[in-house]
């Protein structure tokens, strides 16, 4: 898998280091940014860095830890759709004197 630089990404697989085997510093479930991704020439596989977490023994994140985050555009016509005055009135006089009739 290949991301690309500024892509958000969540981590699937925390753990140790397999190079060294100190704590990788990730957490499952845990989103962040990628500051560099690469093919790597010795391993023949992607690796990463990421903005928040540097990688235990200086080298890079291999990319199987982690998933693409996917990003919603943000839509605001939920909001704007509320600044529209309803096409429906309601009689609150009436609406108030059913629910006292209908009370007890």
């Amino acid at each position: 898998m290949t991301f690309r630089v500024g892509q958000k990404v969540a981590c699937v697989r925390d753990g140790r280091s397999l190079f060294t085997g100190a704590p990788s510093g990730l957490v499952a479930g845990r989103v962040y940014t990628v500051t560099k991704a690469w093919r790597d020439d010795v391993f023949r596989h992607p690796v990463c860095l990421i903005a928040e977490v540097a990688p235990a023994g200086g080298y890079a994140f291999d990319a199987l830890r982690f998933r693409p985050v996917q990003e919603r555009k943000t839509d605001i016509s939920i909001f704007t759709a509320m600044l529209n005055p309803s096409q429906v009135t309601v009689d609150a006089l009436n609406t108030a004197d059913f629910a006292r009739e209908n009370a007890g």
